[in-house]
């Protein structure tokens, strides 16, 4: 059991950039997760502007505001950083944050989006449906199903355009909004992926059949969101026609029920392995590393379209 949060050991105290009240990954997600969490507490927050900054402080009951993302990183009450703002920012602030350890969200952009998505529509931003929701979708089908070992893939760009939703003005369109992609697992199983962007409704929307010799298994969501971030609704189905919800299986570090369910239920899963890994000197699952090979085989998938050739898909 940790002892983070205990007398033993006090709290880590962190800061979360990107916490504008009315909106936001870091408002959503990250400071719920953190306020239910006995192993953290929240010192610092900074947004774009001191007002909003001040505004996130007061509701969530944080003792800093800054508008200047280095003072909040040089903070003597800081002792690690949640980055939860714009994919193109990640790098900088990173870069900035690399005394301390790092959390970091982001999303892709859809076929309408918000003035606050454009940037998203830029594939230099990198914050596309093959960056963001393929790779955050190969890396939990790895811990249910296994990795690739072979694939072949298409990347594709469909709608070259898309519409600003307060504005309705029309700005051009870079970014990939399709992902297709076969191949062969490290057991030898055949896997097969589909990722649709664009803002059309889909329900659900994600689901994952893994079929077997006697049963397929069915995963959708319990709750709207994506498959790393929500909470699954699992069921089995049998060659008889009968089915049945299954329990979902404990996660990895089972968090209080304090945390509100969905993606800060999630996040705070990620928070307390951080802690984990903190308290007993041992490495996080994920860390940089697991970044690193994921973001390498989204290249490879990425080389799989452009060139039409089967990749291996760790090397």
């Amino acid at each position: 059991m940790s002892t983070i949060g205990t007398q033993s050991q006090p709290p880590i105290r962190i800061g979360v950039i990107g916490a504008t009240p009315a909106r936001g990954w870091g408002t959503a997600a990250h400071l719920p997760a953190l306020q239910a969490l006995e192993e953290f507490e929240v010192t610092a927050v900074s947004t774009t502007r001191l007002s909003t900054a001040r505004a996130t402080a007061e509701v969530f009951g944080v003792p800093h505001a800054f508008a200047d993302d280095d003072e909040l990183v040089s903070h003597p009450e800081v002792d690690a950083v949640a980055i939860a703002v714009k994919v193109p920012e990640h790098d900088r602030l990173i870069r900035a944050a690399l005394a301390v350890s790092v959390v970091a969200a982001g999303g892709p952009a859809g076929r309408r989006i918000p003035q606050a998505n454009v940037y998203a529509t830029d594939v230099a931003a990198g914050a596309t449906v093959l960056s963001i929701s393929t790779g955050h979708l190969l890396a939990t089908l790895a811990r249910a199903v296994g990795e690739f070992r072979e694939l072949s893939a298409v990347v594709a760009l469909i709608n070259t355009e898309t519409t600003v939703i307060e504005t309705g003005q029309t700005v051009p369109v870079t970014a990939p909004d399709q992902v297709v992609l076969a191949g062969r697992l490290e057991d030898g199983a055949v896997a097969s992926i589909a990722v649709q962007g664009g803002s059309a409704a889909v329900t659900p929307g994600f689901e994952v059949r893994i079929v077997g010799t006697e049963a397929t298994l069915v995963v959708r969501p319990a709750t709207p969101g994506g498959i790393h971030i929500t909470d699954w609704a699992i069921s089995i189905a049998k060659p008889d026609g009968s089915a049945a919800d299954l329990p979902v299986p404990g996660r990895f570090s089972p968090v209080p029920e304090a945390v509100p369910p969905g993606p800060p239920r999630n996040v705070a899963a990620a928070y307390r392995e951080f802690a984990r890994a903190i308290s007993y000197g041992e490495p996080a699952a994920p860390d940089f590393a697991t970044a690193v090979r994921y973001h390498q085989l989204l290249e490879r998938i990425q080389r799989a379209s452009d060139t039409g050739v089967r990749q291996d898909a760790d090397g």
